[in-house]
């Protein structure tokens, strides 16, 4: 791990001020070794933790035992969560009486850029925090305020909330800022991509003081960076986990890609979902009994639209349910499958029952937009498919952060999905190359190199998706592999069909590169001619596609 030195640029320290204190690196910690109080390590041992996650540790030594500020930059699933609540507790144990019997006056105030990811860490806080004898308050809008108030009035020495309503009743004189000690902006690119950058400055003090601040992301954009030289003090601590040279995606994700035309997009993502996230049941190649009590085999289909999100999960969930049907008598040994949809347009109580269905485990397939790439913990995500490519580097990181969480049952997978052309070879290159993550391209769903997942599984896959294609008259790439070299996969062995494909998967992943070096090539001759109206043209489309 390389520890980063200040927020003002690529590793660059802001200008005037002297170098932050570097947190030091150090092996993974053990519950009973941390700076903090035997109730709290038998809270975190009752959920099953006996050892800090490395930026759990450095996080605790630079607020709890320096005192400090810190920014820290860790991937998605690396433990950030707990890396604040536990010192907001800590710190609210330390506390004199008087200033914790102050309704409407909290103490600690957490910023988050959603409302699903708020309810999530509030979920964490009621056992960290108000396991410790601290109430927490959850502030969000959408969501009748009557119960938010009761939680205020009722003492609450945390709030945990989106910055619109936080800032709405401190405007209204229901919470006042004067006694806070702890200030947490997590997810801090997402809250000022947000637009909330002024109702976060709003609520919040000038840096230093008593209050110590706590800044978390996964990515360090310019606008933040300058944000934050406003919000932290010069000595403030720096934690990166990244390091330099590092991969931007946390957790254990392995990363594919297969060309798919449009109007194979459905039946490519059904291939990928029994390929990549058959869950317990469907693996022969484990014999570990724990797995029969988690939820496993859930995927997240990303989309760009509400519209389409709507569109594709109605889509696979009339597919599942003709899957149900076409196996007659054999439905008992037919995983049923259930979908739903998650974006924006939704009301509250369908958002927040989409995500609680999803961690109940009783459903394996949420089709969602952007809203929930951020900091959602499912551990029964298996998969994730980009439906729609990611406009950025940094949107791909959280989006396939979310598969592969910890206590997942097997190695996480992201699918991207472009559409044919070297225009969209080369965005992948482009995300491949800015993640800092290595992109397999597959020449079938189903092929994988991954622990746990038997050969079997994967061979079956990409017979079903073969068999597939000749129902749907072939398709581009991957689905109507056998269909290209002119018979049918009935009509020959399976050793012959095996050598085919891999002549097969030899000549289209070299078209694949092709198309990457096209795409990278267009771009460089744009560039060069961006005076002319030919170049001007492509920086536009480009430009549209992100």
């Amino acid at each position: 791990v390389v520890v980063g030195d200040g927020v003002g640029g690529e590793g660059g320290r802001m200008s005037g001020a002297p170098p932050p204190v570097v947190a030091a690196v150090a092996s993974k910690m053990e519950v009973d070794d941390a700076p903090i109080s035997a109730d709290a390590k038998d809270r975190m041992k009752a959920v099953g933790i006996t050892h800090l996650t490395p930026v759990q540790e450095r996080t605790l030594r630079a607020v709890i035992v320096d005192d400090l500020d810190v920014l820290v930059r860790a991937p998605t699933g690396s433990g950030k969560t707990l890396a604040y609540l536990l010192p907001i507790a800590h710190a609210l144990a330390r506390l004199p009486p008087e200033d914790l019997a102050n309704p409407g006056r909290p103490n600690a105030i957490v910023f988050l850029p959603t409302r699903e990811l708020a309810a999530q860490v509030h979920q964490h806080a009621e056992r960290h925090v108000a396991g410790a004898g601290f109430g927490c308050a959850l502030i969000v809008g959408g969501a009748d305020e009557k119960s938010q108030l009761a939680a205020i009035r009722a003492n609450a020495r945390c709030v945990i909330g989106t910055p619109g309503r936080i800032k709405e009743f401190v405007d209204r004189g229901v919470i006042k800022t004067d006694l806070v000690i702890a200030r947490v902006l997590d997810e801090a690119d997402r809250l000022l991509d947000g637009g909330f950058e002024r109702d976060v400055e709003s609520v919040m003090h000038s840096p230093g003081g008593q209050a110590r601040t706590m800044c978390l992301s996964a990515t360090m954009p310019p606008s933040l960076a300058r944000f934050l030289q406003r919000q932290l003090p010069p000595d403030h601590a720096v934690i990166d986990m990244f390091g330099r040279g590092g991969g931007n995606v946390g957790g254990a994700v392995e990363h594919l890609a297969v060309t798919t035309r449009r109007n194979d997009l459905a039946g490519t993502v059904l291939d990928a979902i029994d390929a990549y996230a058959a869950g317990a049941a469907g693996r022969g190649d484990t014999d570990d009994d724990s797995y029969s009590t988690r939820t496993t085999g859930q995927a997240i289909v990303f989309v760009e639209t509400k519209t389409f999100a709507e569109q594709l999960s109605g889509t696979l969930a009339i597919a599942y349910e003709e899957r149900l049907d076409a196996d007659g008598e054999n439905k008992k040994a037919t995983r049923r499958r259930t979908v739903t949809s998650l974006h924006g347009d939704l009301p509250q109580i369908a958002r927040d029952a989409a995500i609680a269905s999803l961690r109940a485990g009783e459903c394996d397939v949420l089709v969602a937009t952007d809203v929930a790439a951020r900091g959602l913990d499912l551990p029964g995500v298996e998969l994730v498919v980009h439906a729609d490519l990611p406009r950025t580097a940094d949107a791909y990181a959280h989006r396939a952060g979310r598969a592969g969480r910890p206590g997942c049952a097997v190695r996480g997978a992201s699918l991207l999905l472009p559409p044919p052309g070297p225009e969209h070879a080369g965005h992948v290159a482009r995300l491949e190359r800015e993640a800092k993550i290595a992109v397999r391209r597959l020449t079938a769903v189903g092929e994988r190199e991954a622990r746990g997942r038997s050969a079997a599984a994967a061979a079956a896959a990409s017979a079903a998706a073969a068999s597939r294609s000749f129902d749907r008259g072939g398709g581009d790439g991957v689905v109507d592999a056998t269909s290209s070299l002119g018979v049918r996969a009935d009509a020959v062995s399976e050793e012959d069909a095996q050598a085919a494909r891999a002549r097969l998967g030899e000549r289209m992943l070299v078209a694949d590169r092709f198309g990457e070096f096209a795409g990278e090539l267009s771009e460089l001759r744009g560039g060069r001619s961006a005076g002319a109206s030919g170049g001007k043209s492509k920086g536009k489309a480009k430009g549209r596609r992100g």
